[in-house]
């Protein structure tokens, strides 16, 4: 016999709370430019003073390195375990089923989101108002930064892992699982993921603009795209496949190409 599925959100809420919970414990890396991320460095110094502050630098982003991993690889462990417990009500409320089309939105996906990136709407404003581009990453290049190869291969392990396997499914039990269903009713467990209301349509491409400040067009179009793919198919597993190929191919993207400014 079935069991009723929970009502309760917060299997839903807590796996991505406690992700950004441990984002916000994780350090910022110096700029591989020699300027100090935090204090914004200076140009005008002389070469004594640029000699120590490099050497600043470079002991500064080998300790933001090794924090990186150990908080990354907790947050990583933390989510898992959070996703382990609730597992069997995740699937209470959606049987595993995928179709091909979680793989081929996935894949345009990547063009869309590259696409509009190399645009950069926000840094031809900024460029304007002669300001930072907002959400600007620090463009860590963890080849050049990181010399031992077991140190690199952790990094890669690590962040991969949680870019293809932990965001997708967190981020998508979240929005689509809970939010999007709740804005629409508040017995939100009963809602369909097939034609969403109007007003839970746009909850996904605003939640994409909110955590993705500095690419906003691509992830309004990406959300975007993944709302129509599971309005059609019905299927919530295929957001969640749609969103891990999407991450895959950017992550290989930015390793193959050096596109750090999107790690």
């Amino acid at each position: 016999m079935n069991q009723p599925v929970s009502t309760s959100p917060w299997p839903f809420v807590l796996p991505l709370l406690v992700f950004l919970a441990f984002g916000l414990l994780e350090p910022q890396f110096a700029r591989s430019d020699g300027k100090d991320v935090a204090s914004g460095g200076e140009t005008n110094v002389s070469a004594s003073e640029r000699r120590a502050n490099e050497a600043y630098v470079q002991a500064r982003r080998q300790s933001s390195m090794t924090r990186y991993c150990v908080v990354y690889g907790l947050k990583v462990l933390a989510v898992c375990t959070f996703l382990g417990v609730f597992a069997r009500e995740y699937l209470r409320h959606f049987p595993f089923a995928i179709t091909r089309w979680s793989v081929i939105t996935g894949v345009a996906g990547i063009v869309l989101w590259v696409g509009f990136c190399h645009l950069n709407p926000q840094g031809i404003v900024a460029g304007w108002l002669n300001a930072d581009s907002p959400g600007a990453r620090s463009q860590f290049n963890p080849f050049e930064e990181i010399t031992l190869a077991w140190q690199l291969a952790t990094f890669l392990a690590v962040r991969f892992f949680g870019l293809v396997v932990v965001v997708p499914v967190c981020e998508e039990l979240f929005l689509r699982g809970f939010l999007m269903r709740y804005v629409q009713s508040t017995e939100w467990w009963r809602v369909s993921l097939v034609q969403p209301a109007w007003r839970a349509a746009l909850v996904a491409p605003l939640y994409g603009a909110v955590t993705h400040p500095g690419e906003i067009l691509a992830a309004v179009t990406w959300f975007s795209l993944v709302t129509w793919l599971v309005a059609r198919t019905g299927k919530f597993w295929d957001a969640v496949v749609a969103h891990a190929v999407t991450n895959l191919l950017l992550g290989l993207y930015v390793c193959l190409f050096s596109q750090w400014q999107l790690w």
